[in-house]
């Protein structure tokens, strides 16, 4: 009998509603889930330990590879309980509600694997359950001050239900140091570290017609030389220090030509990005705000760029810069975090806070069109050193190791 795993798609019914969830956690939830039924190895079973049960079936419903999972869809109380519309995104009152309804009690043995939330406490008690959790980051329990959430209570959450037994995927290895840091009981030997990648949807696009659209769709005039940022909107990707220093650019060194394109939906504290945006006077109608960007015109707006700048606080992993690379377009990141680990020296390195720094690398990659070049081509090498195929054939490892260690039975 196929190996049986236990997959919580929380997020991916978060996100069939919400823009704002169509984050990297979304794409790394999906595509491991798309990865693991492609392989034709396994027993998929789908749950929702959010009891979104609602929006989870609704995102099967319209991505006709998941139509395996309908039927062996396992529900749960909590979505009969509250209405999903009523589910507050990311909320972590929802873990202290009780399952009365033994939700897995038809489960004998398996892998169970929460890709983001807290593992599930009916689950935690099965001896013949392997357990496999992803941590992305520590960053609320690093940074609180920077989040407007009760993130930290749940990254605390699901340390706490870290067992002995459980094998932790991280999505880096600097995550992997800040877990090891935090919760030293932790054996390092059940620790994995396993990179996502970027989707077939980031290609060099050298249609220049799409290009053109795009512009036009979104403002960017079509003669216009352009520095592209891809993230939510909120303090810790640092976006008013990169409008302050572009503005500082562009005046001292009158570049009349260079626009700022940032693009991501609105995600919390984001009052200081506006009050830069309204300060630039002198270059507002050259910042380009385009909201959420749906993901067939993310290869043009790429690829249009002149480069793509990502100065970051802190990262679990980076998949933005990642998706520059595969489209080809050169990288002017942060020094810190997992950032280096994603982008090497392919793209220019800065200490996320040195506004100097960040100036400068911009301004050589506006003036220096040989480096640009040469660091798009070095950018196209390195992404392809990062495949979903790889993150789904190392996290199926991560099963088959964990499955060692629980008492052996048959599948059935």
């Amino acid at each position: 009998m196929p190996m049986k795993i236990l997959y919580d798609i929380s997020v991916l019914g978060l996100a069939h509603y919400h823009e704002r969830a169509r984050t990297g956690i979304y794409r790394v939830v999906s595509n491991v889930a798309r990865g693991i039924l492609a392989s034709g190895e396994f027993d998929l079973h789908c749950f929702a330990s959010l009891g979104n049960d609602a929006e989870s079936r609704a995102f099967l419903a319209v991505h006709p590879e998941f139509s395996a999972c309908r039927a062996s869809f396992i529900a749960s109380r909590a979505s009969e309980e509250a209405p999903p519309s009523r589910l507050p995104l990311f909320s972590g009152g929802l873990f202290g509600w009780k399952r009365e309804n033994k939700q897995f009690a038809h489960i004998r043995t398996g892998v169970c694997h929460s890709p983001f939330f807290p593992l599930p406490d009916e689950l935690l008690a099965n001896r013949r359950i392997a357990k496999v959790q992803t941590i992305h980051d520590l960053i609320p329990l690093k940074m609180p001050h920077l989040f407007a959430f009760n993130d930290d209570e749940l990254i605390q959450r699901v340390l706490a239900k870290l067992g002995p037994e459980t094998f932790v995927i991280c999505m880096s290895e600097a995550t992997r140091t800040d877990l090891l840091e935090h919760k030293a009981d932790l054996d390092p030997a059940k620790i994995r570290v396993v990179y996502s990648a970027a989707s077939d949807n980031f290609y060099p696009c050298k249609e220049a017609a799409a290009i053109q659209s795009v512009r036009e769709k979104y403002g960017i005039p079509v003669d216009a030389r352009y520095f592209l940022s891809v993230c939510t909107l909120e303090p810790r990707k640092n976006i008013d220090h990169l409008i302050r220093s572009y503005v500082r650019l562009v005046l001292e060194e009158q570049l009349g030509d260079l626009y700022l394109v940032l693009t991501g939906t609105q995600g919390w504290q984001f009052d200081k990005i506006f009050e830069e945006v309204d300060n630039a006077a002198d270059v507002r109608e050259r910042i380009v705000l385009t909201g959420f960007v749906p993901d067939e015109d993310l290869a043009p707006l790429y690829s249009g760029a002149l480069a793509f700048v990502y100065p970051s606080l802190y990262e679990g992993f980076g998949l933005p810069p990642l998706e520059a690379m595969q489209c080809g377009t050169p990288v002017i990141t942060s020094n810190t975090s997992s950032l280096p680990e994603v982008v090497a020296d392919v793209g220019i390195l800065i200490d996320p806070v040195d506004g100097d720094a960040l100036c400068l690398a911009m301004l050589n990659m506006y003036r220096d069109t040989a480096m640009a070049q040469e660091l798009s081509r070095k950018s196209l090498a390195r992404a392809r050193l990062f495949s979903w195929d790889k993150c789904v054939n190392e996290t199926i490892a991560v099963y088959r190791q964990a499955l060692q260690q629980v008492p052996q039975r048959r599948w059935f």
